[in-house]
């Protein structure tokens, strides 16, 4: 239960962050300070390209915050080892993510691993939006499709969780951490 209430938190937090950034859009006298760095940690696809484009517009829309810098981080791509895990088609709750959460969290890691069907699991190691079911009223490149994880999915484990273990996970904490400070530290260097 705690694992589903933590979901739910980082999608709200992801909500957030984006109402914050709308909210932002919308006062241009707001006092904000001169780096806003946004780390997505489990963002999917769709709120990665929500954040992207809604901040891409924040600055497009807001040209009086010339003198802001702001990072959207998708936390994944400043470890080696966790974008080596998705060129092997390591998605959600595989590998990288259960030995994350055996770091962070071991008690919220089910010992017992849970599969879908195995034609299920391997259409979602194909590519990891292949949960979703996607439809269209009208066959066009035109219509803006209606997106909904597929009824058939119940799991929705995309990698391969076995093997996972908690230095792996420490491994992947610290190079995340450690890219993410560096960049800090090189944006923090430029004084405009």
């Amino acid at each position: 239960m705690k694992s589903k209430r933590l979901l739910v938190l980082l999608s709200l937090v992801i909500s957030g962050i984006i109402i914050v950034v709308l909210l932002l859009n919308r006062d241009p006298i707001f006092n904000i300070p001169k780096n806003i760095i946004l780390i997505l940690g489990h963002a999917g696809t769709e709120n990665h390209n929500a954040l992207q484009d809604t901040t891409v517009l924040f600055l497009r829309r807001n040209s009086h915050f010339k003198d802001l810098t702001l990072v959207l981080i998708p936390v994944w791509e400043f470890s080696s080892t966790w974008m080596k895990a998705f060129k092997s088609k390591d998605y959600h709750a595989g590998y990288i993510e259960t030995s994350l959460m055996l770091y962070w969290a071991p008690e919220e890691v089910r010992q017992k691993v849970v599969l879908d069907t195995p034609r299920l699991v391997k259409l979602m190691r194909e590519h990891p939006d292949n949960y979703l079911r996607i439809t269209k009223k009208v066959d066009s490149e035109y219509v803006i499709p209606h997106l909904e994880q597929r009824p058939d999915i119940k799991v929705g484990v995309m990698g391969d969780p076995s093997g996972a273990n908690a230095a792996t996970g420490k491994k992947v904490a610290d190079e995340c951490i450690c890219g993410i400070v560096k960049l800090i530290k090189q944006i923090e260097s430029k004084k405009l």
